[in-house]
C-alpha cells in the first residue's frame, strides 16, 4: 500500500469500521477544503488549517504535514499570494527530509510546492533552484507514484511559459497529452489535461497558430467540464471568444465575452496569468488599446504586493509600452517599474527594456 492516496483511503476506512468521528472528520477535511478553491478559498485554507491542528492533537506526523503542505498549495495556486509562502514552503521541506516520512508519499508534493513557490515569486532569478527542486521531484518518483509525472510534466511546463520558452512549453504540452492517453479516463489524467490545454492555448496564440488555438481550446473545454475546474473553462472559452472576433463574428464574441466576465465575477479565486493574456487578445484584435491600458491597471492592482515579483514588473512594463503607445505620460510609471525590477534576481533584462522605452519618448 505505497500509492499516492493508499495510505488517506485506508486511514478513512479504519475510521468508518472503528466510528471514530475525530479520525473520520481528519481524513475527509481534505475533500471538504478542496471544494472550496474557486468559490472560497480563504475557508479552504480555513479547512486545512483545521486539519494540521487536528492532526496534532492526535498525533499524526504524516496528516499534519499534508495539511501544512495544503495550506501553502492553496495560498498559491487558489489565492495567488505569494508574500509569505517561501518560507512556509521552505521548512516544509525541511520537514519533509526527515527519516519518519522517507515513505510518505505526499513528500513529493511538498517539493512540488517548493519549486511553485520559486516559480510564483521570480521564475527566472531562481531558474536554477527550480530545475534543482524538479530534478529532485523525479527522483522521488516510484513506480507507485507515477501518476504524479502529471504534476511534474505540469511545472516544466509552467516554468517554460514563465521563460517565454514556448517552443520548450509546447514540447511540455505534447507530453503531458501523452500522459493522460497513457492513464486513459482516470480523475487524475483529466484534471492535468485541462491545465494542458490551457497552457497549449498560451503557446499556440504566442506563436500565432490560431489552427492549433482552436483545436486545444475545444479539446480542453469537455475535460474542464467533467472535473469542475471553473477557472480553467472560463479560459479556455475565453480563448474561443478571442478566435471568434477574429473571425469577424463580433455579435458572439461580444455575448460570450460579457458571460465571461459575469462567470469569473461570480468566482473567488483570482484569474490566472493566462486569462489576462487571452483578455488583451480579445481586446487587441480590435485595436482597443484605452481599453488594454484599463485591463492592465485592473490586473496590476490584482497582483501587486503578493510577492509576484516577476510576474509584477511584466505587468508594470506592458503598462508603460501601452502608455507610450498612447502617447501617454509615462515618467511615474516607469518609475514604478524600475523599483519592481529591482526586487529580482537578475533585473538586468527587464531594466534596459525600461530604458529603451524612456529614451524613445
Amino acid at each position: 500500500m505505497n500509492g499516492y492516496w493508499d495510505w488517506m483511503e485506508a486511514y478513512e476506512r479504519e475510521a468508518v469500521a472503528e466510528r471514530d468521528p475525530e479520525r473520520l472528520r481528519l481524513a475527509r477535511i481534505r475533500s471538504e477544503a478542496y471544494g472550496f478553491r474557486e468559490t472560497n478559498p480563504a475557508q479552504a485554507i480555513a479547512l486545512y488549517q483545521e486539519g494540521e491542528h487536528l492532526a496534532q492533537r492526535l498525533g499524526h506526523p504524516w496528516w499534519t504535514l499534508y495539511y501544512r503542505q495544503w495550506q501553502v498549495h492553496a495560498t498559491m495556486h487558489f489565492l495567488r499570494d505569494y508574500r509569505h509562502i517561501l518560507n512556509d514552503a521552505v521548512q516544509n521541506t525541511l520537514e519533509a527530509r526527515k527519516p519518519q516520512y522517507d515513505e510518505f508519499p505526499q513528500r513529493v508534493s511538498v517539493y512540488e510546492d517548493l519549486a511553485a513557490a520559486y516559480m510564483g515569486i521570480d521564475a527566472e532569478g531562481y531558474e536554477e533552484p527550480i530545475r534543482q527542486t524538479l530534478d529532485a521531484v523525479e527522483r522521488m518518483l516510484t513506480p507507485a507514484l507515477e501518476s504524479r509525472r502529471h504534476s511534474l510534466e505540469s511545472q516544466r511546463r509552467d516554468l517554460a511559459l514563465e521563460l517565454d520558452r514556448n517552443d520548450e512549453a509546447r514540447a511540455c504540452g505534447l507530453r503531458g497529452l501523452a500522459l493522460v492517453d497513457r492513464d486513459g479516463r482516470s480523475w487524475t489524467a483529466l484534471h492535468y489535461s485541462v491545465f494542458v490545454y490551457c497552457s497549449l492555448c498560451q503557446v499556440a496564440y504566442r506563436q500565432g497558430n490560431w489552427e492549433a488555438l482552436a483545436e486545444w481550446s475545444h479539446q480542453g473545454e469537455s475535460p474542464a467540464r467533467q472535473v469542475g475546474h471553473q477557472m480553467e473553462l472560463s479560459e479556455l472559452l475565453l480563448w474561443q471568444t478571442v478566435l471568434a472576433r477574429r473571425d469577424k463574428e463580433e455579435d458572439r464574441a461580444q455575448r460570450w465575452y460579457r458571460r465571461l466576465l459575469t462567470r469569473i465575477g461570480q468566482l473567488h479565486m483570482p484569474p490566472t496569468p493566462a486569462f489576462y493574456e487571452a483578455l488583451h487578445a480579445y481586446h487587441e484584435l480590435a485595436g482597443e488599446f484605452d481599453r488594454l491600458c484599463t485591463l492592465t491597471r485592473q490586473e496590476l492592482r490584482a497582483i501587486q504586493n503578493k510577492g509576484r515579483l516577476h510576474y509584477e514588473t511584466r505587468v508594470r512594463i506592458k503598462l508603460c509600452r501601452l502608455l507610450a503607445r498612447l502617447s501617454e505620460p509615462i515618467t511615474e510609471e516607469l518609475e514604478s517599474a524600475r523599483q519592481a525590477a529591482r526586487q529580482l534576481k537578475k533585473p538586468e533584462r527587464h531594466l534596459r527594456e525600461l530604458e529603451d522605452l524612456a529614451r524613445s519618448r
